[in-house]
């Protein structure tokens, strides 16, 4: 049976994500609509220069009652624009989406959600992340593969919890309580709030979800400076307690 009592608030940050914003409002409300549950999607604009806020309010009229569009009038960074979705969310959980971030199977996405969530000492989780399948290569199957077993699903064998940024399930009263994400972190403060979350309750990875993001910051930094950044921000972070990188670099 389907849980339509319990809210879920899907944020989706987004800088100059023009060419995928539309897609991804559509895919996300019209799956969340004929699931039947309860839902808001709050489309968080940091500072873009190009049309998405422009083309996200256009869907206002279409979801009056479950869109919910703002725009920080210059570029924030990512953690500190979602820690203003603070002021918006009235769902009981909550989930955070890269605006090029694509579902596998979104209807069984929503239905692990919701059950995960029955048991109350669950705050968290996170799925696999690949590159669209579309434009994956070999070696971007290995890398992805690699990141989702060793770096992230590994920690969960050895009782501590990671997750990437791009997706994030958190119970809405566990992520007020510690109050979002740390806003001094320009790098790693996904890394940071799984750690915390961790100290609240259960934090689990989703092995049976799938997501889809886009390879343009592997296409134009490669694989190995992707590696090295997140290698040298996650060192500092555990080392020092701030981020390596002075400016996460948008990448379009």
């Amino acid at each position: 049976m389907k849980n339509i009592k319990q809210k879920i608030s899907i944020i989706m940050p987004a800088h100059n994500e023009s060419d995928h914003i539309v897609s991804s409002i559509e895919e996300t409300a019209s799956t969340f609509e004929e699931f039947g549950c309860s839902w808001e999607l709050i489309i968080l604009d940091d500072g873009s220069t190009d049309d998405t806020y422009k083309k996200a309010c256009e869907l206002l009229k279409k979801y009056p009652h479950r869109l919910i569009v703002k725009k920080n009038p210059y570029n924030l960074g990512k953690g500190r624009a979602i820690k203003k979705a603070m002021h918006y969310i009235g769902g009981d959980y909550v989930v955070w989406l890269d605006a090029d971030i694509r579902v596998e199977n979104m209807e069984k996405f929503i239905d692990r959600i919701l059950k995960l969530f029955e048991d109350p000492e669950i705050v968290g989780a996170t799925t696999n992340i690949y590159i669209y399948p579309e434009e994956e290569t070999f070696f971007d199957r290995i890398f992805h593969w690699m990141v989702n077993i060793w770096a992230i699903r590994s920690a969960y064998w050895f009782g501590s919890a990671r997750a990437k940024g791009e997706c994030q399930i958190i119970r809405a009263a566990t992520w007020k309580e510690l109050g979002g994400y740390d806003s001094s972190l320009v790098v790693g403060e996904d890394q940071d709030m799984f750690k915390r979350l961790k100290s609240k309750g259960k934090v689990v990875f989703l092995k049976d979800i799938n997501l889809f993001e886009s390879p343009r910051r592997y296409r134009e930094l490669g694989h190995l400076r992707v590696v090295f950044e997140w290698l040298a921000n996650y060192l500092s972070f555990v080392f020092f307690k701030r981020s390596y990188s002075k400016k996460w670099k948008p990448i379009r």
